[in-house]
């Protein structure tokens, strides 16, 4: 399993400088276009030039530039170039996070952790942990792990942990194959594959601001003071290689006719939806496999979370590349972790707008029996579509499915393939 990282976007408008910092980010409106280059804000803050860089930035981020508005977030965090502001820094994560930039929602965990800029509030953070490891984020997977090993806002449970921390393996995290070998012996249970926290709502802010002034916020101690997460503070944050982007980008980049399915079976489970968490009873915490939340947050005082993001190409199709590979990686994720209808969700919009490898996903997926919306007719009708666009693995399943499948699911995975083609005719 490949990990990935990719965005989506949406508007806002840019403000003089002068007013960025008392402004809340959340309410400006757009009309500026940037008048430099993202890369020129990279080239200014490698040289120092922390101001300018904000500058150079602050268009792109009213603009909805998620990348953008995660350099600023470390700008504020950091006091670089600007007062030292952990509510304006948290405001600026979670634009990126909501955006679905796997990095920022990683960082905005971090702060929830911390109450930095936000209230402290470990469900909230688990949250944004699952969001950016279900996205393929192999730090979040490894901090997700360590939460579930401590209990601290999600159930504890070591299965899940081994879970977590397997997939990060999968990405060559060396402190992830550590700590999997280490726990594995010492689990006391079958250790199956974890399954995302639901984001608990009580505990969903208004707004990125809810939260206690910053200078209460900076001091505020964990809640376990035992020994940590992983992000240095003092070292100098290296922007991550993520291209800005102008416009929202198209769901795939398949160039070929999208496909219109119609009346796609839904089923509003909320375990499947909402990635609901397994019932696991509480054990005692084995010696070595206790960790204390300072372990956690120490991750996080690691420059390699704490980069930027660095443009080395601005083109929306290289964008949508990968915002295309993130949507597929992180179906492949939820399918992993047991979370069909996340899967399914991921899958869908690039499946009907004619990717060839979400069309065969979701063709499998429908005949996967631990899926509770499996349909045969389905899965023949999207591998039928893969096939076409000449997905090889879609070719044999396709026809290796039809010679199984009764009189009367032909005729309904029939009926399905000629619905579409009406509705691509008209």
């Amino acid at each position: 399993m490949s990990s990935t990282l990719g965005i989506a976007l949406c508007q806002f408008l840019a403000v003089p400088p002068a007013m960025a910092q008392a402004q809340d980010p959340t309410t400006v409106a757009p009309t500026e276009t940037p008048s430099q280059p993202f890369d020129a804000g990279v080239k200014a803050y490698d040289s120092g030039e922390y101001t300018a860089a904000h500058d150079i930035w602050l268009p792109w981020a009213h603009r909805g530039d998620p990348a953008a508005q995660r350099n600023l977030a470390h700008l504020y965090r950091m006091g670089l170039g600007v007062s030292q502001d952990f509510v304006q820094a948290a405001s600026w994560y979670r634009l990126a996070a909501d955006s679905g930039l796997a990095r920022a929602q990683a960082n905005l965990a971090a702060m929830y952790l911390r109450g930095q800029g936000v209230a402290q509030d470990a469900k909230e953070a688990a949250f944004w942990f699952t969001s950016a490891a279900t996205n393929g984020h192999a730090l979040a997977q490894y901090n997700l792990a360590l939460l579930y090993l401590r209990g601290e806002g999600v159930e504890r449970s070591e299965a899940k942990a081994a879970g977590w921390l397997y997939l990060a393996t999968k990405a060559g995290y060396e402190p992830a194959i550590r700590a999997l070998a280490r726990l594995v012996p010492a689990i006391s249970g079958p250790a199956g594959p974890p399954s995302p926290s639901s984001r608990p709502p009580s505990s969903s802010p208004s707004s990125p601001l809810a939260s206690p002034p910053a200078s209460q916020q900076a001091g505020k101690p964990a809640k376990t003071p035992t020994s940590p997460i992983v992000q240095p503070a003092a070292a100098k944050p290296e922007p991550a290689k993520v291209a800005p982007a102008v416009q929202p980008p198209p769901a795939a980049v398949d160039k070929k006719a999208p496909v219109v399915a119609a009346k796609q079976p839904v089923n509003q489970s909320t375990d499947q939806a909402a990635g609901k968490v397994e019932e696991i009873a509480n054990t005692k915490p084995d010696a070595e496999a206790t960790i204390s939340l300072d372990t956690i947050l120490s991750f996080f005082e690691n420059a390699q979370d704490s980069d930027l993001s660095r443009d080395h190409d601005v083109t929306l199709a290289g964008h949508s590349a990968e915002v295309t590979q993130r949507n597929l990686t992180a179906g492949l994720v939820a399918l992993h972790t047991a979370n069909y209808g996340i899967a399914r969700d991921r899958w869908l919009p690039l499946a009907e707008n004619g990717n060839a490898e979400a069309q065969f996903q979701l063709g499998k997926l429908y005949l996967h029996t631990g899926f509770v919306e499996a349909n045969r007719p389905w899965g023949y009708f999207w591998l039928t579509q893969a096939a076409k666009r000449q997905h090889p693995g879609a070719i044999t399943r396709k026809e290796s499915l039809r010679n199984s499948m009764t009189d009367d699911e032909r005729d309904a995975a029939q009926k399905l393939i000629e619905d579409v083609r009406l509705d691509n005719s008209e």
